[in-house]
């Protein structure tokens, strides 16, 4: 890929405070949503309803979530394992592409419903069948993004303030390559 992407696009930093991120998880009104899901669902509003609030194409409904695989089976990931184990998930549709608290809902259904050992497993084996088939036959992945969709990184069971301070007490930084 080269970097003339980058020409059409400039980095935003956001900044939330640890009682910001309260306020917005008691909006999405589940105690079960993670921050993260809070945190993407509010973007999503947000881009939604200022962005693209009159253009269907653009409009998002759903989320290719990069989740970490580890710690969900020791069929796919043995304790050890050196290697990335990373998944792309395709989340539900949002039912309320301008709700907080359902798009936060269907992201942090859909994690939890591909960790889960039972869809994983046969959901890794399935894709690994089909990818070792495209590499014989010359084909490879387009991770290009189709309309209504946003790619975004899960890091669902890293608690971040809390488990890593770099002199910065209860704040995280953290760096994505996408949303």
């Amino acid at each position: 890929m080269s970097s003339d992407h980058q020409l059409n696009y400039d980095q935003l930093n956001l900044h939330f405070s640890a009682k910001q991120l309260a306020i917005l998880r008691m909006l999405a009104g589940k105690n079960s949503i993670t921050i993260q899901d809070v945190l993407t669902a509010y973007i999503i509003l947000i881009l939604n309803k200022y962005c693209y609030n009159n253009n269907d194409e653009s409009r998002i409904l759903h989320t290719i979530t990069i989740v970490n695989c580890r710690g969900v089976s020791n069929f796919i990931t043995p304790q050890g394992q050196v290697s990335n184990s990373l998944f792309m998930m395709l989340s539900n549709d949002f039912d309320d592409p301008y709700s907080l608290s359902n798009i936060a809902k269907v992201i942090y259904q859909s994690i939890i419903q591909l960790r889960d050992p039972k869809v994983l497993e046969p959901g890794i084996a399935t894709i690994d069948g089909l990818i070792r088939e495209n590499i014989r036959n010359n084909k490879f992945l387009n991770l290009q993004l189709v309309s209504n969709e946003i790619a975004i990184n899960s890091n669902f069971r890293y608690d971040w303030a809390d488990l890593v301070d770099f002199g910065y007490t209860d704040k995280c930084r953290m760096f994505c390559i996408c949303l």
